[in-house]
């Protein structure tokens, strides 16, 4: 049972991550002021 926590614990989290970074994305593609910088070749 142990490991059905923890492994609900990391989904969790993950998705909380994920949540996040696609909040912060959204802001920063709809900011005309932020200037993302571009990728590496």
């Amino acid at each position: 049972m142990a490991l059905c926590d923890q492994l609900e614990t990391a989904l969790t989290t993950s998705a909380t991550t994920r949540s996040r970074l696609l909040d912060t994305l959204i802001r920063s593609a709809l900011s005309p002021d932020v200037q993302m910088p571009e990728a590496a070749e």
